[in-house]
């Protein structure tokens, strides 16, 4: 099966026992359905303490976007679905 590349990467910090992680979830669900060149993964901190401080996060929800390997947005704490999509917009419309 040929892997589906995705130009554009957004990293979402999280821990299940943070209850404005679970409401940003909902946002980037949202928004990972409308948007077919934008691949979210979502780490859990307590998982993976290595990933979280390998891209420096120090609280969360953290949102990093990547295109390719380099980071071109960074975001700490909770983000309104409209202002992550006006984000998200000026940066993929802008390769």
């Amino acid at each position: 099966m040929e892997e589906i590349k995705c130009e554009y990467k957004l990293i979402e910090f999280y821990a299940n026992w943070c209850a404005s992680c679970h409401i940003l979830e909902i946002t980037t669900a949202s928004i990972e359905k409308k948007n077919e060149n934008l691949n979210i993964q979502r780490i859990d901190i307590d998982s993976h303490p290595g990933l979280a401080l390998q891209f420096g996060v120090r609280s969360i929800p953290a949102l990093t976007l990547l295109r390719g390997e380099t980071e071109i947005w960074r975001h700490s704490g909770l983000i309104s679905e409209p202002e992550l999509v006006s984000v998200l917009a000026r940066h993929l419309d802008n390769k």
